[in-house]
């Protein structure tokens, strides 16, 4: 008879793998079946594993690859998005000039955020890219274009990680983050429990991971969604103004006008005091005293000795042309 550790492996004592001949009720070839059955599943269970995590013609495995590809993002999070502004969105579609940094340095992504959108689509794409997470999917983006981006990234890495875990029939009621509990007797052993801890660890760990990365990556996007929501507004309020508004234009309008043809007929001292106070035209009386004051400043001759001519000639331009236009 089989004694209790025989049967229960998690005790610490390994399954005996010849256990099913004598578990077995049956002509003695019906228990070598079980047997041979029983090994035949611990085999397929083997070779699942190692489809799942090894990787074909490297010396990383699966599970080791994809932590390292998370690396790269956590960095790349970590140094662009502190950096970028909503109010230079630009920056957010184009790819970044430095692929590493700092004095130890480290491997970045040279993607965008985003790939390209319409301003107007803020709240669609920030829906489809909430339920693109949730999902797991990269079927359906919010993007004009197929191309890179550190969000496409995120979900890729998250539906690889998915893809990981699950297992194919006729284990498809296991996932590796969750063994080895639940593993059935006929697959138990001490050391299987062992190594499957450290897979499950490594995918639960990959998955805080992510879920960070996530976290930051939205809160950011937020930053410049609620910008560009804002300017949307701005934008429309200019498309659709007011009739009222309309006549307000054509009433200004009409004072540039008479403004303009009311200013003096320039001649030569005019344009020489003109081209010294650098303006083209005459100016207004309050933008003539701004000038004034500033090149005032800059030619005084307490702070620039030696220049108390072209001090003298500033305030002889600035008081001949204040004359012309006040005239």
């Amino acid at each position: 008879m089989a004694s209790n550790s025989d049967n229960n492996p998690s005790d610490g004592m390994t399954r005996d793998w010849f256990i099913g001949a004598i578990e077995t009720k049956g002509s003695v070839g019906a228990c070598l079946s079980a047997v041979s059955d029983e090994l035949s599943s611990r085999q397929k269970f083997v070779e699942l594993l190692k489809a799942k995590i090894v990787k074909p013609e490297s010396t990383l495995d699966n599970v080791s690859d994809l932590a390292t590809r998370i690396k790269s993002l956590e960095n790349t999070l970590r140094f662009r998005l502190g950096i970028l502004r909503p109010e230079r969105p630009g920056a957010w579609f184009r790819a970044p000039a430095a692929t590493s940094t700092g004095p130890f340095a480290s491997t970045l992504l040279s993607e965008p955020v985003f790939s390209l959108y319409r301003p107007e689509d803020v709240d669609k794409v920030r829906k489809s890219l909430k339920v693109a997470w949730e999902s797991k999917s990269i079927t359906n983006l919010p993007f004009e274009q197929n191309e890179p981006s550190l969000w496409k990234s995120l979900l890729c890495l998250s539906l690889e990680l998915e893809q990981l875990i699950n297992l194919p029939e006729p284990f498809d009621s296991f996932k590796l983050d969750e063994l080895p509990n639940g593993l059935p007797p006929s697959l138990d052993s001490k050391a299987l429990r062992a190594f499957l801890l450290n897979v499950a660890s490594e995918l639960k760990n990959a998955r805080l991971k992510l879920d960070d990365c996530y976290k930051q990556l939205l809160d950011s996007s937020d930053r410049l969604w609620i910008y560009q929501k804002e300017q949307s507004k701005r934008t429309h309020r200019r498309d659709f103004r007011s009739p009222g508004q309309d006549r307000i234009d054509d009433v200004r309008a009409e004072f540039q006008k008479r403004r303009q043809a009311a200013m003096p007929i320039r001649n030569s001292v005019d344009s020489e005091a003109l081209q010294f106070m650098g303006f083209r035209d005459f100016p207004t009386p309050e933008i003539l005293k701004q000038r004034y004051l500033i090149l005032a400043k800059k030619l005084h001759p307490d702070a620039n000795l030696g220049m108390d001519e072209d001090f003298k000639f500033l305030t002889k331009s600035f008081a001949h042309l204040n004359s012309r236009i006040l005239r």
